[in-house]
């Protein structure tokens, strides 16, 4: 690309497309595979994250994903068939009218957004039996510590409190803001905090106390306690005992 600096308009454009298999494709075919790693990224924390279950904003985002994956996926298939100049710049072209009409729909018509989500996503679940559901979680939460089983998962909990699991995400999502995942490792969290913040507990590891507390390893541990507390549990534990 350095050349490129040193001509004019009418020049570069010349240079390139008397260089262009050479010179400028395989800077396209390293731009469409970052472009194109970013998209299964995106697709990945969307589906990991339940994001495409949660309300309006969570399915605006899910479109938004899935049209830039089509469209860098598209992008990349094209590009590899480009032999010129002008194909490339068609293949480009084809590539950013989708998004563009797309994000047009979506601006223009952000009631679509919400037909979608009542046709596919919703259950049907209605407002009552949310409730319903929410008190039952709240309950068992009061009580019983489930989330100290590190074996537990979504199925497992919903035959606790005899709900089916695809109604106990929609409450988790709709009624407390946050996926079955997020909920068990804030649980766990806040009861390793408690027991870094012991002294009777002084004696053991940070292991020991992410096993007792759900964890299966460290590094599971390790993220949670950051992701809710914003900092390690070596440094919670430190900080803790100069202020005590």
């Amino acid at each position: 690309m350095v050349p490129l600096f040193r001509f004019s308009g009418a020049e570069r454009l010349a240079y390139s497309q008397a260089n262009f298999m050479e010179k400028m494709m395989p800077l396209n075919y390293l731009r469409t595979t970052h472009v194109s790693i970013y998209g299964f990224v995106m697709v990945y924390f969307i589906v990991k994250e339940r994001i495409y279950k949660m309300k309006k904003q969570g399915i605006y985002l899910t479109i938004i994903v899935a049209i830039y994956f089509v469209s860098a996926i598209l992008q990349s298939y094209l590009t590899s068939f480009a032999d010129s100049y002008r194909q490339f710049v068609i293949y480009f072209f084809i590539a950013s009218t989708i998004i563009l009409i797309s994000g047009f729909i979506l601006y223009a018509y952000p009631n679509i957004l919400q037909q979608i989500h009542q046709k596919y996503f919703s259950s049907n679940l209605n407002e009552k039996e949310r409730k319903r559901i929410a008190q039952k979680i709240g309950q068992l939460e009061s009580g019983e510590k489930f989330f100290l089983n590190s074996a537990i998962d979504l199925k497992s909990f919903c035959e606790m409190i005899g709900e089916r699991p695809h109604y106990v995400s929609q409450v988790f999502s709709e009624e407390f803001n946050t996926s079955f995942s997020n909920f068990i490792n804030e649980k766990r969290v806040e009861y390793a905090k408690q027991m870094l913040q012991n002294p009777e507990f002084d004696n053991l590891k940070i292991l020991a106390i992410a096993f007792d507390s759900g964890f299966n390893n460290n590094v599971t541990f390790n993220k949670a306690f950051v992701k809710f507390c914003g900092m390690t549990p070596g440094k919670f534990r430190k900080h803790s005992r100069k202020n005590s």
